[in-house]
This record gives structure tokens, C-alpha cells and sequence, in this order.
């Protein structure tokens, strides 16, 4: 029979801590043993057939105290890793108990989460169902791991399996030994939920985390549910490694270009694949130049697909109160948008913290491959291209397919913390749709707002599970009307409408001082009561 989520809660880190303290006074009693052996050492001049086996008895008794010492170190370095492991699960068992029962659930000793009926049924109740499912799961795989490996040391050591390795002394056998022994980190759980990620991550102690962030940050960097202070450092200790990769790349591919390749040129891909690669590296100039300002956090920066992909934060996320997350539309790129719309979602910042005395903060979320789309009217061929492509802006199935990656995001602010944050999604143009997608998957998201919206790809309000939908329509917006995925947004009913002010066209709704970035900032806050409303 497996572990158990009750008898894993009844482990106590202060008795392995215990052992381990005795097993070190013990290594250090047997390390003294280590002149007495030598000098029962045969005397240099004794010869003969009686010292020869007594040399060899000698050697063999030494050697054997070499692999009790070993055998001993070895477990006393895995009982001491495993004390530090258990008080990193009990923390995360206190976590996941305190939750549950903030949600009016109780964790069984066998893991199931009861309903105790104290709070009325909604999404919201049933996603934390299944993220105290998911953070059971996670509790129990890491208890699986320190288990599993503190009982095979203790195997190994009591079959004399722990080699000394050739050790000279008994302190050198002690070393060797404790290289054998100890408990590695888990790893994080492949492909995991938001609640997932939270649960291993909650399960590991401060200085497997600190270990975590110096020899893996790629573990963590664009994994949703882990707290953005850490992802922040992580990604920021990524970004040289991935330039030198992509600016290793460009330069031999430059070098390759030359006059004398009769290959070289558009038709062969080369000179496309170069442009890529400078666009990426212009991404990383642009991001760099993103997280320079006080107080930004880099919660993710992809360059493995065909565009750099990153998403960049202001404000204390971990904490904050209230959190808007925007996403762009059509042409949206790291390297041409990044820098620009972090300035705006600063000042959609400042307004908010008008409206409330509490913290807010706000994300730009360019973490999907925003369809591009030339004009036609300055290049015809590539804007049919655009068009025809796999990526056009005619087409949902881009932010259906990113509308997961946005809702994982999403749902991530809020696994992330102890406590709920009031959060707004917000999608302009194209980036409506993918919005749209994302919170009609179930995020917790408290208020969606879509503005210069040209569909968001469902005729009914109710589909998209927020309890409040705001949309900013300018006059002038001919996108907006084009109903390209959908009904108008406009003519749906209980869709809220926000005065979008004296902008006109598509381009101005996050313009500094307009009444729109205004209205959308108090929603945001949570101040509904002071937006003014378009009259519809």
C-alpha cells in the first residue's frame, strides 16, 4: 500500500533531525578510530609470512571500517536532507489544509477533498476543488520521492553497498560516503497545471528553492503558479543565455550568407531565417529595455517559436490587491509593442491607485504569436500572404489555440498566492478574441474588458464566466464593426459599456488622459461605481 495523506501529515521533521544529529556524533566518534588504525599498522621492520597476514588482516579491517563510515555518512547526509524535505511538506500540508478549509473543504487522510457544505456551489469553488486535488497530488509525489530514497540508502548501507571508493582515511570514507547519500529536488511536474506547479512548489523548501533558481531557472521562469518574485529572477537569469544562443545563430548564419553561395536569398530561406533571428534579438533589447524601470518583473520570455514571446509585469504581483493583465491584437511583437505598452499599462496603473488605497498592479501579456498582418496598400503580396497563412488575422484559431496559454497564465496570479486577488483581463482588437478564449476555459478572472473588439467569438455574455464584462467601443472604430468573430460585442446583452471619451479609430483607448484608460483604470481598481458609461 502507498503513502497515505494522513500518515505523511503525522511525519515529524524533528525526529528525523533527531538521527541525524546522533549519526553525526557517531561519524565523528568512528573518524577518531583513524590514528588507532594506523598505528596498528605493522611495524616497518617486521617481515615475514606472520606480518604479511597481518598486513593484509589489517588492510581488510580497515577497508571495512572505510565502508561503515561510508554506509554512515551516506545516511546520515540522506536522513538529514530528508528532516529538511519533511518540514518543506508540512509547510505545503499546511498550506493546502488552510485553503481548503478557507474554501469549505476538508482534506481526508486519504487524500479526497469533502465538500463540508458551509458555502454555496460556483466555478470559482469547483476550480479550488481541483487545485486541492492537484496540491494533494503534488504533496504526496514528493513524499514518494524522500521515502523512496531515505529507504534505499538505508539499503544500501545495510548491505555494505556504499562504496568507499579507494578512500585513504577514514574522513576521506566519510566524505565519499555523503556524496552517496542525500535527497535530490524534485522536478517539477511535466506539463503541470497551475495548481500543480503550486503544490510542488509549495513542497520545497527556501534553499531548494534558492538551489532551484542558481542551477535551474528554466524549471521555473515561464511556469504558471509560481510566485512572480521568483520567476522574475529566474527569467532575468536566463535572458544573457538566451541572447548568446540566438546571437550565436545569426552570426553563423550571416557568415554563411555571403556573396559567393549561389543559395543566398529569399527563395532558400536563409536571408528569412536571418531577419527572424534579428527580430528575436531585437525582442531581447526590447525586453531588456522593459524590465529596466523600477518595480517590472519578467514572468516569462519564450524564443522558441517563430517570435519572441515574454510578459512583463508592474507592481508587487504577489501581492497586490487588484491586477490587470493585458493583451494586444494584430502585430503585436515583443521588439515593436513591449516597451510601449508597458508604459501604458503604467499609467492604466496610476489610475487605478486613484480609485482604491490598496496595491495594484498590471501585466502586458504578450505570450502568444499575435497574427501579423501587412498593408496591403504598401505591400499587397505579403498582406495576401498574411491573409492565406496559418496565422491570419481572418482566422480565430490563433487566440483560440494561445486562449489556453492566457488562461493557464491567468489562472496562475492566483494559485501563486495564499490569497485571491481581484483580477481584470483585458483584450484590445484581435487580443479581445484571445481573451475571450481564455476566460471562457474558467480563470477566476473577477471582470473581463474588451475594447476596439471585433468578436470575441461567442454571442452569449454567460460564456465567458466572469462575473462582469466591460467593452470600450470608440466612434470611428471600423474593426469594431466588422463582426468578424462573432455578433457585436455591443449588442450583447449584459455586456457593460464604458464612455470611451472624445478617441476615435482603433489605435487611442490606452492613451495617457483619455476617458477610456480612465474607466478601464477603475474597473481595474475594483471601483466600478466611478466609470462613466457609454449610454447604449
Amino acid at each position: 500500500m502507498g503513502l497515505t495523506y494522513g500518515a505523511v501529515r503525522q511525519w515529524r521533521h524533528g525526529e528525523l533531525e533527531a538521527v541525524f544529529q546522533q549519526l553525526t556524533r557517531q561519524i565523528e566518534t568512528l573518524i577518531q578510530l583513524n590514528d588507532d588504525l594506523s598505528a596498528a599498522a605493522n611495524p616497518a621492520d617486521w617481515t615475514g609470512k606472520a606480518a604479511s597476514s597481518a598486513g593484509k588482516a589489517h588492510r581488510k579491517l580497515v577497508d571495512r571500517m572505510e565502508r561503515i563510515v561510508a554506509g554512515v555518512a551516506a545516511v546520515k547526509r540522506t536522513v538529514g536532507d530528508a528532516a529538511e524535505a519533511v518540514e518543506g511538506i508540512h509547510t505545503g500540508i499546511a498550506t493546502t489544509d488552510w485553503l481548503a478549509a478557507d474554501s469549505g473543504y476538508r482534506i481526508g487522510d486519504d487524500g479526497s477533498v469533502a465538500d463540508l457544505g458551509t458555502m454555496p456551489a460556483s466555478p470559482d469553488r469547483e476550480r479550488m476543488k481541483a487545485e486541492l486535488k492537484a496540491r494533494v497530488k503534488e504533496t504526496l509525489r514528493r513524499a514518494g520521492q524522500v521515502d523512496d530514497r531515505l529507504a534505499k540508502t538505508m539499503r544500501e548501507a545495510d548491505r555494505d553497498r556504499v562504496d568507499n571508493r579507494d578512500a585513504d582515511s577514514l574522513t576521506q570514507a566519510a566524505a565519499v560516503g555523503e556524496g552517496q547519500g542525500g535527497v535530490d529536488i524534485l522536478k517539477p511536474p511535466k506539463n503541470g497545471s497551475p495548481a500543480a506547479n503550486a503544490g510542488w512548489w509549495a513542497g520545497l523548501t527556501e534553499d531548494e528553492r534558492k538551489q532551484v533558481l542558481r542551477k535551474h531557472p528554466e524549471w521555473i521562469g515561464n511556469r504558471d503558479g509560481i510566485p512572480a518574485e521568483y520567476r522574475d529572477k529566474a527569467n532575468r537569469a536566463r535572458l544573457g543565455e538566451l541572447e548568446d544562443t540566438l546571437r550565436e545563430r545569426y552570426d553563423k548564419l550571416r557568415r554563411d550568407l555571403t556573396d559567393n553561395n549561389p543559395f543566398n536569398g529569399p527563395m532558400f530561406g536563409g536571408v528569412a531565417e536571418l531577419d527572424e533571428l534579428r527580430d528575436k534579438l531585437d525582442s531581447i533589447d526590447a525586453i531588456r529595455g522593459a524590465i529596466a524601470a523600477d518595480d517590472r518583473k519578467l514572468l516569462m520570455v519564450d524564443t522558441s517559436g517563430d517570435m519572441v514571446k515574454a510578459a512583463v509585469a508592474d507592481g508587487d504581483i504577489d501581492n497586490a490587491k487588484h491586477i490587470g493583465v493585458f493583451t494586444g491584437g494584430v502585430n503585436t511583437t515583443v521588439d515593436g509593442e513591449l516597451v510601449k505598452y508597458s508604459k501604458q499599462m503604467d499609467a492604466l496603473q496610476a489610475k487605478a491607485r486613484r480609485f482604491t488605497g490598496e496595491e495594484v498592479a498590471t501585466v502586458t501579456w504578450l505570450g502568444y504569436e499575435a497574427p501579423q498582418q501587412a498593408n496591403p496598400l504598401k505591400d499587397p503580396l505579403q498582406a495576401a500572404q498574411d491573409i492565406l497563412g496559418d496565422q491570419s488575422a481572418l482566422s480565430p484559431d490563433s487566440a483560440r489555440k494561445s486562449g489556453k496559454d492566457l488562461a493557464e497564465f491567468l489562472n496562475g496570479l492566483d494559485t501563486s498566492r495564499e490569497t485571491d486577488a481581484h483580477v481584470t483581463a483585458m483584450g484590445h482588437s484581435y487580443g479581445s478574441l484571445t481573451t475571450s478564449y481564455a476566460v471562457q476555459r474558467g480563470t477566476g478572472v473577477d471582470d473581463v474588458i474588451f475594447f476596439g473588439s471585433p468578436g470575441i467569438g461567442t454571442h452569449d455574455v454567460r460564456d465567458l464566466r466572469v462575473p462582469d464584462a466591460f467593452l470600450v467601443e470608440a466612434d470611428g472604430d471600423w474593426i469594431a464593426d466588422t463582426q468578424a468573430f462573432g455578433p457585436d460585442p455591443a449588442s450583447m446583452k449584459d455586456m457593460k459599456h464604458l464612455d470611451s471619451g472624445d478617441i476615435r479609430g482603433h489605435s487611442d483607448y490606452l492613451d495617457s488622459g483619455s476617458q477610456s484608460l480612465r474607466n478601464m483604470g477603475a474597473v481595474v481598481a475594483g471601483a466600478e461605481q466611478h466609470a462613466g458609461y457609454s449610454k447604449r
